[in-house]
């Protein structure tokens, strides 16, 4: 500040060199404060090169990596809702066929799904949910991010039908409503995975 310069010419610049030391100060000062100015705009200028080359990557098609798409083997309807079913598998215990339909990709964490299990007693009949046996004859587990429904929840009413077509080729019909009421709809016939074809979450 002026103020600043006036005491550094008072206290140090006294003498007959004055006039010299002043303006050797001065000019410095000036050259300090191009200086500057010059790196502020040298800044600014390398912040919109780098801020415009991001934005030229982004827009570059050749970077972006599709998504791998699996295709849908089928659908399920929970409370009104249709799902696709990425991911089915099943497996044989011997007494029983279990399954399980999520809408999730075999390369995902299996977080939301539908698992039935019947007695192979029940192989090409229907069952009525209301004239068989909770957790003997039938089990039935649904679980998403907000819902779960475990297989102590019996079922209120419906249907199920499920039938071995041959290796691993099944039909499965689930029209049911839930413990709480909520609907539970799937017509599936097609090839399943074994369970041990699931990918394990590490």
């Amino acid at each position: 500040s002026k103020i600043l310069l006036k005491r550094l010419y008072f206290n140090n610049f006294k003498g007959p060199l004055t006039n010299f030391y002043w303006t050797v100060v001065y000019n410095q000062i000036s050259k300090m404060k191009k200086i500057q100015k010059y790196l502020y705009i040298l800044l600014c200028m390398m912040c919109s090169a780098v801020a415009l080359a991001s934005c030229s990557d982004d827009d570059d098609p050749t970077n972006e990596v599709p998504e791998a798409t699996v295709p849908a083997i089928g659908t399920y309807e929970f409370d009104n809702e249709t799902y696709n079913i990425l991911t089915g598998a099943y497996e044989d215990t011997g007494d029983y066929y279990s399954f399980i339909f999520s809408p999730l990709s075999p390369d995902k964490k299996i977080s939301t799904y539908a698992s039935i299990a019947i007695k192979k007693y029940w192989d090409g009949k229907e069952a009525n949910v209301e004239d068989i046996y909770h957790n003997d004859d039938y089990v039935f587990v649904y679980e998403d991010p907000v819902h779960y429904y475990s297989k102590y929840r019996e079922l209120q009413d419906g249907t199920m039908y499920i039938k071995h077509n041959g290796g691993n080729n099944f039909t499965v019909n689930i029209d049911v409503h839930l413990a709480d009421g909520t609907p539970f709809f799937m017509e599936f016939t097609g090839e399943l995975r074994t369970s041990s074809d699931e990918p394990t979450e590490e």
